[in-house]
């Protein structure tokens, strides 16, 4: 009798004890949604929060995180967060070290993800230049998303950037990289906007005068209008 009043008392436990993870885990998703949302409508509407509002959705990812430790989404929409309160000067520039560490914690929680990747490689890029950490980075996307246009395209956006300062393996990726973007028109003008724009177009328009991969583009309207129109 005293054995099946434990067990039923621990099974009871045991449900309450699960009921209030999974409680604690779905208003972690509830807020995330909702934090998502509205950044979103930011980005899209072009808005501009007050440093209240911002601080107020700031706080409420915070609490996604601290509810559920083991979701990579929350960690790369928080460090977004930060990051953009950073560049808006509602947080300390110090701040970046922790954006750094929860995308890490995002990688780690989920390394196969690409984006977190490439968010890192971004943001290291910007912090300490093309250094090897920065391309530790880029093999990480690489790897995890070889046939990603989003990869792709950042690769070569950030490769781009530190033009002057590329190696031979730099430049080994980079036209990798350039070629895997070159099956689309669409996406291979996205590139050569972003390269004109950095007055890098000659290096591009060389590959697709001469390299034989290149002649859907050499046959499109964007060799004439970026590479025939710069010589």
């Amino acid at each position: 009798m005293l054995a099946s009043r434990i067990a039923t008392v621990s099974l009871l436990i045991m449900t309450l004890v699960a009921s209030y993870f999974f409680a604690t885990m779905a208003l972690a998703n509830a807020k995330y949604f909702y934090v998502t949302g509205i950044v979103n409508a930011w980005y899209i509407n072009k808005e501009d929060p007050t440093e209240s509002r911002y601080v107020s959705i700031r706080d409420i990812m915070q609490s996604s995180v601290e509810n559920d430790k083991g979701n990579p989404h929350y960690y790369v929409t928080l460090a977004n967060i930060i990051d953009w309160g950073i560049y808006k000067g509602y947080e300390q520039k110090g701040r970046v070290r922790e954006v750094k560490q929860l995308l890490k914690t995002a990688s780690l929680l989920r390394p196969s993800w690409p984006n977190t990747w490439v968010e890192l490689a971004r943001l290291n890029s910007r912090e300490q230049g093309l250094n090897d950490e920065t391309f530790k980075y880029l093999q990480q996307a690489v790897e995890s998303g070889p046939k990603s246009y989003f990869v792709n395209y950042a690769v070569v956006e950030i490769l781009l950037l530190h033009w002057q300062e590329l190696t031979p393996k730099h430049k080994t990726m980079f036209y990798s990289q350039l070629k895997l973007t070159s099956f689309r028109p669409s996406r291979m003008g996205k590139v050569l906007k972003f390269a004109k724009s950095q007055q890098l177009v000659k290096p591009i328009c060389l590959q697709i005068t001469y390299d034989k991969h290149y002649e859907n583009i050499k046959s499109s309207w964007l060799y004439g209008q970026y590479c025939e129109s710069n010589g």
